[in-house]
């Protein structure tokens, strides 16, 4: 029984191990088992959805009102005042700022009133319960602080620039495990494809150490030989003990981001195929979220200035109203009344209110001030990095490809070497040591193929942080 578990346990994991995984694969693991990249995606599209949060503050505001209010107070005029008085009140109101600093309300009140009188009438009360109705409209333009809707406008450009902000910063971490988890992938599979070719080189340092020590002991060869080939086995031990480390580093980096803890990664990966782009010139056009994020956070430092100033400011305001009245002991008349002209009531004046804590708002406005300054300082400082980043990149690229071509060439320089070398010991024209020493050199080239194909599709995949805004 334990033999066939064992059995059964051996099929499985050569199953698993059988089991191709393609870079998309790997991308799609990635975003459903990343909680960072997740936690990214749901900021950047929040951030995106609030961006119209701004519109709340010149969008029209709807007010429903109803009260009951009931006064026993004691009074020395009860004749007058009343012993008890019960009110009922309704109130609807439409209002709204606009982009321009105009406050404009338009409302409707209506009470019932009864009053309890000693005698149930006075001369002061003559009517104790009634009905009133009051239609009015007002407005209110700021002419000093908000002057034209400067602080609104303000308002809504922090609030939209600030949500912008957090968006591109967000998707720019997007992108950025999305480029790390490609690189992670690149990674592990030439560390893979490395670490094969240093075992095949160690196994052919091997021979030619066993072959030169043969040739030692039956005194054929020079011991110089012996020790050359002693020392290459010796320096492939090291270097294959170094790729060991890189690969299983790159597996546990490979395995975090897809949310696993282990440095076995136990499925075969597929070649990851990135193709270099046509590479074109710099252009802010073509930009990364990080550098449009620090764009965004001037804007949104400039419109927090410019609001923290506003506060700051004495307010004058010009207002004016202009209403109806009416007041019957029918609720009907009352309302009819109301909407009639006989009885209006209008007001027009000024309002003036400043604060006194001057040197207060002197600091304020400094401070902000400063903090724009910073914001401007930040972006120009990642523009620069920007540009410098994809100038080098492109650099980079164009020179690794050429490399890459070269390394290409010189791998099969080097297969073709060693397989003429091979039918040339066949044939007793050459020595076996020579044959090894070639087929080392194959390997080696190889080496170097693997790791500029390492080079190249990693920058190539840093070149996906440079978009057009979407």
């Amino acid at each position: 029984m334990k033999k066939l578990l064992a059995l059964i346990l051996l099929i499985s994991d050569l199953s698993i191990a059988s089991e191709s995984l393609n870079i998309d694969s790997y991308l799609g693991q990635v975003f459903d088992k990343n909680p960072a990249y997740k936690a990214a995606v749901e900021n950047s599209s929040g951030a995106k959805l609030r961006n119209g949060e701004s519109d709340l503050l010149v969008l029209p505001i709807l007010t429903l009102q109803a009260s009951q209010t009931i006064d026993e107070k004691d009074t020395f005029t009860p004749s007058v005042n009343g012993t008890r008085a019960e009110t009922q009140a309704y109130k609807i109101a439409l209002e709204q700022y606009t982009p321009f600093g105009l406050h404009a309300q338009l409302k409707y009140e209506q009470y019932y009133k009864d009053i309890a009188v000693p005698g149930g009438t006075s001369a002061a009360v003559p009517v104790p319960e009634y009905y009133g109705g009051n239609p009015s409209i007002e407005l209110t333009q700021s002419l000093w602080r908000n002057g034209f809707g400067r602080e609104i406008r303000a308002k809504r450009a922090g609030i939209d620039s600030g949500s912008l902000a957090t968006h591109y910063a967000e998707r720019f971490k997007v992108d950025g495990i999305r480029v790390e988890s490609q690189m992670a992938y690149i990674k592990l599979f030439y560390s893979r494809k490395i670490l094969g070719a240093l075992k095949e080189s160690l196994d052919v340092a091997q021979k030619m150490k066993d072959w030169t020590k043969k040739r030692l002991d039956q005194d054929l060869g020079d011991r110089s030989d012996y020790l050359q080939a002693k020392a290459a086995f010796e320096f492939r031990q090291f270097d294959l003990m170094q790729a060991e480390q890189d690969e299983r580093s790159s597996a546990r980096a490979f395995n975090s981001l897809r949310g696993v803890d282990s440095e076995v990664v136990v499925e075969n990966l597929s070649e990851p195929k990135l193709t270099l782009p046509n590479l074109k010139p710099y252009s802010p056009a073509r930009s990364r979220d990080d550098v449009r994020a620090a764009r965004k956070q001037l804007e949104y430092s400039r419109a927090q200035a410019q609001e923290g100033v506003e506060r700051g400011r004495p307010s004058l305001d010009l207002f004016a109203s202009y209403g109806w009245t009416g007041l019957d002991a029918s609720e009907s008349k009352a309302r009819s009344e109301a909407f009639a002209d006989d009885f209006p009531y209008y007001t027009v004046g000024v309002r003036f209110q400043s604060p006194l804590m001057f040197g207060i708002l002197g600091d304020m406005k400094e401070g902000y001030e400063k903090e724009v300054q910073a914001a401007k300082f930040n972006l120009e400082r990642k523009a620069q990095e920007e540009e410098r980043d994809y100038k080098d990149l492109t650099d980079k690229l164009n020179t690794l490809s050429q490399k890459l071509k070269l390394a290409e060439i010189l791998e099969e320089s080097q297969r073709e070497k060693v397989t003429s070398e091979r039918l040339r010991q066949r044939r007793g024209k050459t020595t076996l040591f020579q044959v090894l020493q070639f087929e080392q050199d194959y390997v080696d080239a190889q080496l170097n193929k693997y790791k500029t194909e390492v080079e190249l599709k990693t920058h190539v995949t840093q070149l996906q942080l440079y978009k057009e805004d979407q």
